[in-house]
């Protein structure tokens, strides 16, 4: 089958490599771009051409222009794909596994303090009415169910269960009324429907026509993009992120709140709370995590908010026991 590709080029090799693997959609844009910059670190040479010696000048070239965890994250990206052409018959071995990763400096997740929350909650008062109720939902919805922002802008009132107070956050496929999505971590789960965003989705649900499953969405972009998608011209983003200017409205309720952070906090937040009540395994269900070591950061900021404050009593108590001699006199 690929006799006639037996050396191909990388531009050529990556184009192979993603026809015969089902990648999500943010997988494959992810490796489209890490795989580009591998080209212009080392250029687009014949796979069988790519030695140690091209990864450690890829990687050199990564830990130069990016910032953070990116020069790990690109490499633990391309290096299935030379895995890969080792199978095939085009390396002997994968290069990026015979060198070391790069460092990546580790930083606690970023916890939403009671009070922020609450700021920009009430940040949302000056909207009009069902913009308000929807950005309400959003924000209560990412704060007690720990789902991610394209998962929540995906909602649909089949996934929402109100009799057992439940939401189900599972793939739909392509059909008259959804467009192709799917989670990130690719199974189903459920997670918790408290009853303060229970109220709010309802009225959502009933504001929206019937035709429409998406529950956060105005009917005339939802409408909008179903058109797109007939038309074949419904993007990978538009997918993932359906409600117009989401991250713009977002930053200006931060603004207003004057409170800094990401959305993607929130869901730090919830998972930091539950894992005080839930096991390990339950924390990662309800996360969507294949890994419980990434479970285990939430555990670890936890414990740690845990163990400051009973250090901060402990040493408020000390003071007061030392001082209390010197009242005394």
């Amino acid at each position: 089958m690929f006799k006639w590709l037996h050396k191909p080029k990388l531009s050529t090799l990556i184009d192979i490599y993603l026809e015969h693997k089902q990648l999500a959609s943010n997988t494959v844009r992810l490796t489209k771009t890490a795989w580009g910059q591998l080209i212009e670190a080392v250029g687009d040479m014949r796979v069988n051409k790519f030695r140690q010696e091209q990864a450690i000048a890829v990687q050199r070239f990564w830990t130069g222009n990016l910032n953070g965890a990116s020069p790990a994250i690109y490499q633990k990206t391309v290096s299935p794909v030379f895995t890969w052409c080792v199978h095939r018959g085009y390396l002997k071995s994968n290069p990026f596994l015979e060198i070391r990763k790069p460092p990546v400096k580790k930083h606690l997740p970023r916890i939403y303090e009671p009070a922020e929350f609450l700021r920009i909650l009430k940040a949302c008062a000056d909207m009009r009415p069902e913009n308000r109720i929807r950005w309400l939902a959003i924000l209560l919805l990412a704060r007690t169910t720990g789902m991610r922002k394209s998962e929540i802008q995906n909602l649909c009132t089949e996934s929402i269960d109100f009799d057992n107070q439940t939401i189900t956050v599972r793939a739909k496929p392509e059909d008259n009324k959804h467009w192709f999505w799917q989670a990130k971590d690719r199974e189903d789960r459920i997670v918790p429907l408290v009853r303060q965003v229970a109220g709010l989705l309802t009225e959502l649900v009933f504001a929206i026509p019937q035709a429409q499953p998406y529950v956060l969405l105005k009917p005339a972009r939802y409408y909008h993009l179903m058109e797109m998608q007939k038309a074949g011209l419904m993007s990978d983003r538009m997918r993932l992120s359906p409600i117009t200017n989401f991250d713009v409205v977002f930053r200006k309720l931060k603004r207003k709140a004057q409170v800094k952070g990401r959305f993607h906090d929130f869901r730090s937040t919830c998972l930091t709370d539950l894992s005080g009540v839930l096991t390990l395994r339950e924390v990662a269900e309800v996360a969507g995590h294949s890994d419980l070591k990434t479970t285990m950061v939430y555990l670890g900021v936890k414990n740690r908010r845990d163990a400051i404050d009973r250090a901060r009593n402990q040493v408020s108590t000390c003071l007061e026991s030392s001082a209390a001699p010197s009242q005394a006199r």
